[in-house]
Parts: structure tokens; C-alpha cells; sequence
């Protein structure tokens, strides 16, 4: 899972919120089952999330904090 798809999940208005889960990837067929999964770097993001995943490799964690979001990891 890169970091545009979350910008443009967030872009599209079926984010419940700001937050991002398992189940909101799973209800909007970004994933295919719960699941552990890794977020990604590539791509931009300019919306403030929270965002929950198994892993986050160091770019994708430093371009979610540099706009404010923060990471849990699960």
C-alpha cells in the first residue's frame, strides 16, 4: 500500500473521518483480506491522517508526520 493510494482514498471521501484501518482498506477494496500489510513511500500526501498498519517503511512514516499524521503500528 503506497502513500497516494491513502491520498487519493482520503481525496474521494469514503474515509470515515481521518482514520485509517484495516477495515476501512478492506471496505474500500484497497486490500483483499485482513491482513497484515506494510505502508509504502511512494507518492505524496497532503491530508492529515491517522494511519494504522503492520509496518510503515521510514519514508512513508517521515511524509505522515511531516503533515502532521501520525502512525500507529499494529
Amino acid at each position: 500500500m503506497n502513500l497516494f493510494q491513502l491520498q487519493e482514498l482520503a481525496d474521494s471521501g469514503k474515509l470515515t473521518g481521518n482514520k485509517v484501518t484495516q477495515v476501512e482498506l478492506y471496505k474500500n477494496n484497497l486490500i483483499s483480506r485482513i491482513s497484515p500489510y506494510k505502508i509504502l513511500g511512494e507518492g505524496e500526501l497532503t491530508t492529515k491522517l491517522e494511519v494504522e498498519a503492520n509496518y510503515f517503511s521510514k519514508s512513508a512514516k517521515e511524509k505522515i508526520e511531516a503533515v502532521g499524521g501520525t502512525i500507529t503500528q499494529i
